[in-house]
């Protein structure tokens, strides 16, 4: 088999699931990998593929947020916001700490202080630090 026909089994294999989820929230949908529980799914999913299947689907995943319209990008920023607005006090405290963090990092990195590697540490660290308790213990 050639690696042409390769590739495109591979391909096909890994936009087969996702396109059977149905729309995302781009298209009005609900996300495929909502909640806690999505999110376990998409962790099970990752850790049962090949690199080259992983590499694919985050390279698809990539361009499907490339390719989105100004107003899907508003409809997203829209429920971003929403999200943190209906977080508990404290959970909104630490995720506007975080983005902060982020923020310090990131600029650090753009001013050629510091490398994408050790600002990932970092955050890491600060993650560590200063996560809150999980709510139901």
């Amino acid at each position: 088999m050639s690696r042409v026909a390769l590739t495109l089994i591979g391909l096909a294999l890994v936009a087969g699931p996702v396109a059977a989820q149905g729309p995302g929230p781009a298209a009005g949908g609900r996300p495929p990998f909502a909640g806690a529980e999505g999110r376990e799914a998409l962790r099970e999913r990752m850790r049962t593929m090949s690199p080259e299947e992983r590499r694919a689907l985050r390279d698809q995943m990539r361009e499907r947020r490339q390719n989105l319209t100004p107003e899907q990008r508003a409809q997203l920023q829209q429920r971003r916001e929403e999200r943190l607005a209906a977080l508990p006090p404290e959970r909104r405290a630490y995720v506007q700490q975080l983005q902060a963090e982020r923020a310090r990092l990131r600029a650090q990195v753009e001013a050629g202080q510091l490398d994408r590697r050790s600002a990932g540490q970092e955050l890491r660290q600060w993650r560590q630090a200063n996560r809150p308790p999980r709510p139901n213990g």
